[in-house]
């Protein structure tokens, strides 16, 4: 089941699952392995100055979470499409690392404020997570 934030969800669960930190719309990346993503729906972003969202990858520290740690390289892309998925433009990349021992985000929670770029300002703006592909396991 989708929930109303998002359109399309590939190897990936929105919903209670590993760490949900915000209910019904939290994101879980799962999956055997290979692409996976987040994709919302349209949005009107002509009010927006910003997005935010908060995150947590499963790192080197977090062992006897529900989480299976990440791989080396499963970085997670934040992205853009103003074109209904046909184009994504890469806004951010957050890297795996970042939450692994002496990360900038270690073991936590993060969130992150991230200013909408003139070019998305649309009537019908779609935001990606973007997972390359992985090894397999969870985010």
């Amino acid at each position: 089941m989708l929930f109303r934030s998002w359109s399309s969800l590939n190897e990936a669960g929105a919903g209670s699952g590993c760490g949900v930190n915000s209910g019904t719309n939290a994101l879980d990346f799962l999956g055997p392995s290979g692409e996976r993503w987040a994709t919302t729906i349209p949005f009107n972003t002509s009010m927006c100055t910003s997005i935010e969202f908060c995150m947590y990858m499963a790192n080197d520290l977090s062992t006897g979470s529900s989480c299976e740690n990440c791989d080396p390289g499963d970085d997670v892309e934040f992205q853009y499409s103003i074109d209904g998925g046909i184009t994504w433009i890469l806004v951010k990349t957050l890297y795996e690392s970042w939450w692994d021992t002496g990360g900038i985000y270690e073991d936590s929670w993060s969130c992150f404020t991230i200013p909408i770029s003139a070019v998305a300002v649309t009537n019908n703006t779609q935001f990606r997570w973007y997972q390359t592909p992985t090894q397999g396991g969870g985010l």
